[in-house]
């Protein structure tokens, strides 16, 4: 992983009659991954992915309680390129569009406000290709290390180039289940071919449907109360690259998640005021067999400060997660052959937000 800048631009205009419009432009997502599989050390794959996402949005107050939201996104996904054992895949980039609807309530007497957004799922088909790692010729091996790659993460670790060279076959896969070769099928004939590269194939890129209710609320003078829940419905959007082939397909393996933040907000005075917030999501568990997984859920809290001078107010803060351990294995449990394994980690970010209102 390495350092990430994100900067975020939006735009707000009253247009009157009880009617706003405003238009933002963020990076929502990103897949940073040096695993090491470009360089022959490790299962995990190296990839860099990134989604940037434009939206225009509407607002119109129905009465002084009442908000209606109502909008469309467009998110763009750049130019991919993934790299495991078997070889690299390139993927287009692409964009899909997506509606936002939402609606609020609010007493302004006491601060109260809440508020539900609703996204709908989408997809893209881009095109992609896929290219085949080439065996170090030092192994004797008259095939790629593709092909060995994928032969050793299906039959395990006795499937090595010595046994190939021997023409051992393997009796039992990774999973301790017994292997039967047809008649006549050497090693070398079982192993060959396992992996080709692909000149052009269509790849899907799942965007997860989405909810989230935001609730703020005032509890004592100057003092608010605030949390949100953002639940996505990750288990219908995954990464499909679809080779052709068992051997090289990819296809991940995410599940829904949801996100909960509670946090306190206190006005100093009339120029500034301070924040504290936690946040939890919950992770598939310390065991997962997909090597796209890095983390088991995130804790964090949040501290942050604003201030306001005419027409300019300066946002800021530090962000501070800890991030769950995980053990990825070939199927998911403590049985499986081992592929990866990540500690309890911790992030720091830090963020800044200047505004003006005219």
């Amino acid at each position: 992983m390495k350092d990430e800048t994100r900067t975020t631009v939006s735009i707000k205009s009253d247009i009157g009659n009880g009617l706003s419009v405003g238009l933002t432009n963020f990076r929502s997502g990103s897949i940073q991954l040096q695993g090491g599989a470009s360089e022959f050390k490790s299962w995990v794959p190296d990839a860099e992915a990134s989604v940037d996402t434009t939206a225009i949005m509407a607002a119109y107050s129905v009465n002084e309680n009442i908000d209606v939201l109502f909008g469309l996104s467009n998110d763009r996904l750049s130019d991919t390129t993934v790299t495991t054992m078997n070889g690299t895949y390139n993927i287009q980039g692409g964009s899909a569009n997506r509606a936002v609807l939402g609606a609020s309530y609010a007493i302004p007497d006491i601060a109260l406000r809440v508020s539900a957004t609703y996204m709908p799922s989408a997809s893209l088909t881009v095109g992609s290709s896929f290219s085949e790692t080439s065996l170090p010729a030092t192994t004797g091996i008259p095939t790629t290390y593709g092909d060995l790659a994928s032969f050793t993460a299906k039959f395990g670790p006795t499937a090595t180039g010595a046994a190939i060279l021997a023409n051992a076959l393997p009796t039992v896969d990774v999973d301790g289940e017994a292997v039967t070769f047809p008649t006549g099928v050497t090693a070398h004939m079982a192993l060959a071919g396992t992996v080709n590269p692909v000149a052009s194939y269509d790849s899907k890129v799942g965007l997860p449907e989405t909810v989230i209710l935001d609730f703020q609320t005032g509890i004592a003078a100057d003092t608010l109360l605030f949390g949100s829940v953002y639940h996505a419905k990750w288990g219908d959007a995954q990464i499909v690259s679809d080779t052709g082939s068992a051997a090289t397909k990819i296809s991940t393996k995410f599940e829904d998640s949801t996100k909960y933040t509670l946090g306190l907000g206190r006005k100093i005075n009339d120029q500034l005021s301070i924040s504290a917030t936690y946040a939890q999501e919950d992770g598939t568990g310390a065991l997962n067999s997909s090597p796209f997984t890095v983390s088991n859920g995130t804790k964090s809290i949040a501290l942050g400060a604003r201030y306001t001078q005419g027409n300019m107010t300066i946002s800021g803060g530090v962000n501070m997660t800890e991030v769950g351990g995980v053990k990825i294995t070939s199927n998911g449990k403590e049985t499986g052959a081992f592929i990866a394994e990540y500690g309890t980690n911790r992030v720091t970010a830090f963020g800044l937000k200047i505004a003006f209102a005219f």
